[in-house]
């Protein structure tokens, strides 16, 4: 068994801070947007036979 002290090597993970609700809104937007540019890009594709 480790008999070692690891406190100095841990720290929280807590990033976001406060604004957790403006992040996920950022996420959320980002996810939309990418979807619908792989929309495009398929329906683009489609209707010129791309390969």
């Amino acid at each position: 068994m480790h008999t070692e002290n690891l406190s100095r090597w841990q720290h929280e993970h807590a990033f976001v801070g406060g604004g957790v609700q403006a992040a996920e809104r950022r996420t959320r937007v980002v996810v939309v947007v990418t979807a619908a540019m792989m929309a495009v890009e398929i329906v683009a594709g489609t209707t010129t036979w791309s390969t």
